[in-house]
């Protein structure tokens, strides 16, 4: 197999030959894989410079590889328990939510052979005017550390401002800490625990202002 080797000043030097800063493939206060496949690499240049932020909608196709992946992450951060979407009885069918009303909407993530890397979805929230809940961003384990996190979230705040809300508002856990860190440097504010969550092991609580 092709390997690059995960030294800094070496993908540096590839994101300054292909048109971006190493600060634009991957975020500099995440940990770097000490080494990624050459294929991950110029996919990962590319998404920089956004030639290729590849997407579509979710279909019923899409239902079980993308269970996998979000039952995996959970998994891998021991949040596969009760109180988490690890259990809802609609994970498997996450189509017929998101495409049930024009209100909602989820993105499937592709990689450059179209194949499901991930997505991100929103939907309306009954307890906060005027706001969209931002759902499920999850990565396949091949897809981490290249900033697709910060592509696939300015997606969905496009979106939700496109449907008319003006804020937008998630829920994840003290385990999931890469998450938090994409949100926070995204302009999620935290606040505190709504009494309406629904999913009981969340404990971190964030909002947005949409501009």
């Amino acid at each position: 197999m092709n390997s690059f080797p995960g030294l800094y000043a070496d993908v540096s030097a590839a994101a300054s030959a292909y048109g971006c800063s190493i600060h634009e493939v991957h975020d500099p206060d995440l940990d770097f894989p000490e080494e990624i496949d050459l294929k991950t690499l110029i996919f990962a240049l590319s998404v920089a410079r956004g030639s290729n932020m590849n997407y579509r909608l979710i279909t019923p196709e899409d239902n079980l590889i993308l269970a996998d992946i979000v039952r995996s992450n959970l998994k891998a951060h021991n949040l596969d328990i009760p109180g988490t979407v690890y259990f809802d009885d609609n994970l498997n069918h996450l189509s017929d939510f998101y495409l049930a009303s024009p209100n909602r909407t989820y993105y499937m993530a592709l990689d450059d052979e179209n194949q499901v890397i991930g997505g991100i979805g929103l939907a309306e929230l009954d307890f906060m005017e005027d706001t969209a809940e931002l759902q499920k961003l999850y990565l396949a384990d091949n897809a981490k550390g290249l900033g697709l996190s910060y592509k696939l979230v300015s997606l969905i705040e496009e979106e939700a401002k496109k449907r008319g809300y003006k804020k937008m508002y998630l829920e994840t856990h003290t385990n999931l800490s890469t998450a938090i860190h994409v949100y926070e440097k995204c302009g999620y504010k935290e606040i505190e625990r709504p009494k309406e969550v629904v999913h009981s092991s969340m404990n971190r609580f964030f909002l947005k202002e949409l501009a």
